[in-house]
């Protein structure tokens, strides 16, 4: 009996020292669960402080009517391309992949065509045709030119004798008439002199006329033409093999592969061809490249919404999962044909997405704002909602130093704020900053501390007692049980023994 006691005894001091430490609330009793409101906190304000809860005031104020349609982002007509293969033959390099940046005129491809070889060898031959050519008519010219200064040496040299010899005959001529004056010859010999100061003159003039360098004038220019000619079929030896080039949209190589490049700047989104592969026929596509600095949110409106919306009007572009992100655009389109399948109309406004975190494919709530129609209603910081899976948003209202949660019905988004609905009044008093600790709190139902920063030593001594106190009633209580065993065994071994 008294070995009994001992273990007894035993496994009360195991016990009450771990239930004790386990007991240490560590941060006093800051938090308190309502008992009269389910869920509700109070925080007392030192509390509040070194938390930094921040609430702010429900108003009422003046809402623009508004429309909200699904939407989605897509690329601008011009901000994307599909590269396909310009003619047929057998890519041999790709030089990007998908996810990567690239700017217009950089190299995507490299690509040898049959069509394009034969073209090239066209143009080669057409080219040495034309080159010969022209380096015949460059020799033309240049004997041109010589022919017509070695002319032009001989004039002046026969203008220059012409001259003299106009001069001697002019002199003869004159001193001759002075002796025919005085009887000194005769008319003979004076006629005679008359006539070949005549032929000198003549002479003269035909030297002075140049014939011949109007002769090597012509055949210089003949020569002229000739090299132009020339020169015109050495460009265009090459015109069809470059007008091709061109068509294409393709730059050659001096192997006579062809490099297709970048038609825009952008991402590169899919590459629909593999190294090596053959096309025999032009128009498959290669990759898909978008550029997202700029995209178009597109909304679908109902048949009964078209006649409400017109170009201009404001918008509002939120973002599905992010209901603090928005964009703010105005409406620059809206289709005049009405999508079979769905009934609806599409409407379009365009964002600058220069850091590109928007991507085409993103899906997105367009509100579309009426600002000729007011109405009044309540709002609060977005930051004071918060959304739960599969139950209504929930605020926390504070009464004094209770903080309670309350599900509300929300309406427009407007910028950073957002209409309530339903479930508060104007006055109420909601907390913007620390919402998800009161929250956390809410869910405990217990004292239990949820500061900032607790203190190292209450939870750091709580948890290796609590684990020691329990190991220790594990313990006790196994060390018990096998000396009841023992007990019960010898017992039975006593009834059990022949009485002798």
């Amino acid at each position: 009996m008294q070995k009994e006691w001992r273990w007894l005894l035993l496994l009360l001091l195991l016990v009450f020292p771990a239930t004790s430490v386990q007991g240490h609330a560590g941060h006093g009793d800051e938090f308190h669960t309502t008992p009269s409101s389910t869920g509700a906190v109070s925080v007392d304000a030192e509390t509040q402080g070194r938390l930094g809860l921040k609430v702010a005031v429900v108003q009422k104020q003046s809402l623009p009517h508004s429309l909200e349609v699904p939407a989605e982002f897509m690329p601008l007509p011009g901000y994307q391309a599909e590269v396909t293969m310009p003619v047929r033959g057998q890519l041999l390099r790709l030089l990007v992949q998908p996810g990567d940046t690239v700017q217009r005129g950089q190299p995507l491809a490299v690509l040898a065509s049959p069509e394009l070889a034969e073209l090239r060898t066209l143009a080669l031959d057409r080219q040495s045709e034309a080159l010969m050519n022209l380096r015949e008519a460059e020799a033309e010219l240049r004997w041109a030119q010589q022919s017509l200064r070695e002319q032009q040496r001989i004039v002046a040299a026969e203008i220059q004798a012409a001259q003299i010899t106009v001069r001697t005959a002019q002199e003869r001529f004159e001193r001759d008439r002075e002796l025919l004056n005085q009887g000194a010859i005769p008319r003979r010999e004076f006629l005679a002199t008359e006539e070949a100061l005549a032929a000198a003159k003549a002479e003269l003039a035909k030297a002075e006329s140049q014939l011949p360098i109007t002769a090597a004038q012509t055949q210089l220019q003949r020569a002229q033409a000739q090299v132009a000619v020339a020169r015109d079929r050495l460009r265009l030896s090459q015109q069809t093999y470059r007008t091709r080039l061109q068509q294409l949209g393709a730059s050659a190589n001096a192997d006579g592969t062809l490099t297709i490049t970048a038609p825009i700047a952008g991402t590169v989104i899919t590459q629909a061809a593999t190294l090596g592969e053959a096309s025999e026929d032009a128009g498959k596509p290669l990759f898909r490249i978008i550029n997202s600095q700029r995209l178009q949110v597109v909304g679908y409106l109902s048949e009964g919404d078209r006649a409400n919306v017109t170009i201009g009007q404001p918008v509002e572009v939120h973002i599905k999962g992010e209901p603090q992100q928005f964009f703010t655009s105005r409406i620059d389109r809206v289709d005049s044909v009405v999508d079979a399948g769905t009934q609806r109309t599409a409407v379009r406004a365009t964002l600058d997405n220069p850091e590109q975190n928007l991507k085409p494919g993103m899906f997105a709530i367009l509100k579309i704002l009426d600002e000729q129609r007011q109405r009044s209603g309540l709002v609060i910081p977005q930051t004071a909602v918060m959304t739960l899976p599969d139950r209504p948003p929930l605020v926390f209202v504070q009464n004094g130093t209770a903080f309670e949660p309350v599900e509300v019905l929300l309406g427009q988004r407007l910028g950073a704020q957002v209409e309530v609905v339903e479930g508060l009044f104007e006055g109420d008093r909601v907390v913007t900053q620390g919402v998800m600790q009161l929250y956390g709190q809410s869910l405990r139902g217990d004292a239990s501390t949820l500061e900032p920063e607790p203190e190292a030593d209450s939870n750091f001594l709580s948890l290796p007692w609590l684990i020691l106190g329990g190991s220790g009633i594990a313990v006790a209580l196994f060390l018990a049980g096998m000396q009841w065993q023992k007990h019960r065994q010898m017992g039975e071994d006593v009834r059990q023994a022949p009485l002798r």
